[in-house]
């Protein structure tokens, strides 16, 4: 677990500018990440500290007690959050919720009544 954000932290702390030598998924998969989160911070137009944001995923990733209760973490991204214009087509979808799978009905017998 310890790779998991290499690329985040690469990203965000050094500003890594050299090309990265991504091999195992494991690398493609925390760089993905990186670059996800960054752009999900660019388009929301959030003035984020970078190198607080990999010090928080690093602590997160440890399952050190975070410095912020989760219920005002919580407020504080609704905040920051606000609902996303319903014309803006360049926003991700969010994944539409799954419900549970229909019971089976029982068969009947080939009996009349």
């Amino acid at each position: 677990m310890k790779k998991i954000g290499l690329g985040i932290l690469c990203f965000l702390v050094l500003g890594c500018s050299k090309k990265l030598d991504l091999q195992s998924e494991q690398q493609k998969l925390s760089y993905a990440l990186g670059q996800s989160l960054a752009w999900q911070i660019k388009q929301k137009a959030l003035s984020v500290d970078p190198e607080l944001v990999a010090d928080s995923l690093r602590r997160g990733l440890k399952g050190e007690t975070p410095e912020i209760a989760y219920l005002q973490m919580k407020q504080i991204l609704v905040a920051a959050n606000p609902a996303p214009a319903s014309t803006n087509s360049a926003a991700p979808v969010a994944a539409p919720k799954l419900a549970p799978p229909a019971t089976p009905k029982k068969e009947r017998s080939g009996k009349k009544n």
